[in-house]
């Protein structure tokens, strides 16, 4: 786990952002997205816990879904989860990224 993980404990995975495009989604389908979240530019924001996010840890990690393999510490997904999530901890665990990432 990489150590800005281990003190934010699952941000990305309290709420996510669901880029319709992406998936196909049309219609009332789409409709239900829309009614069930808030839209973003990035994309419709969802309010919802992952149920396999257990003490700040994924309790699936070596089965986990590729979306969340795809996830990377420091991408902007990651850092907007910080801020919308852990607005608190967000000085405490951007300072642990550069020393991987960069000024991200």
């Amino acid at each position: 786990m990489h150590p800005a993980c281990d003190i934010c404990r699952g941000a990305c995975c309290e709420g996510m952002v669901l880029c319709p495009q992406n998936y196909g989604y049309r219609g009332d389908s789409l409709d239900w997205w829309r009614y069930h979240g808030i839209e973003t530019k990035r994309g419709i924001y969802l309010n919802c816990r992952c149920r396999h996010l257990a003490g700040g840890k994924c309790a699936i990690y070596d089965t986990r879904p590729q979306c969340c393999r795809d996830f990377s510490p420091g991408a902007t997904g990651c850092l907007d989860a910080i801020h919308r999530v852990r607005p608190q901890q967000a000085q405490a665990i951007l300072a642990v990224l550069p020393n991987t990432y960069g000024d991200q």
